[in-house]
């Protein structure tokens, strides 16, 4: 249980729900040991226990939600970048060949 905890709590929002798992197991017990009135009182917390780790969780996937787009955008950058070197490189081979063209047609010229 140590293990899948500690692997849950590697995950990108997963001590957000480590902590709610455990609020659920605190307040489950505090319901069933609170009898009618603690019981009582355990539930309204409990369910504003539950509606704040569903805004912590979703908050969470936002973030992450947020980072995976700046990623996006960053690798579309690169591939505008290495697609206008890609034509620069083919400009400047292109003229090359243009010039070495040019050359031997000069030289083809004289040689007659």
């Amino acid at each position: 249980m140590q293990q899948e905890a500690q692997r849950l709590a590697a995950a990108s929002f997963g001590v957000t729900l480590l902590h709610c798992i455990g609020a659920v197991y605190s307040s489950n017990a505090d319901i069933y040991l609170g009898g009618l009135l603690g019981g009582t009182i355990a539930r309204v917390r409990q369910g504003t226990e539950t509606l704040r780790c569903h805004l912590n969780v979703a908050g969470a996937a936002l973030k992450v939600l947020a980072h995976q787009e700046k990623v996006e955008a960053f690798d579309r950058d690169c591939e505008q970048q290495k697609q206008v070197q890609q034509q620069q490189q083919q400009q400047v081979h292109s003229q090359e060949t243009d010039q070495k063209q040019q050359a031997c047609a000069g030289d083809t010229q004289l040689q007659q």
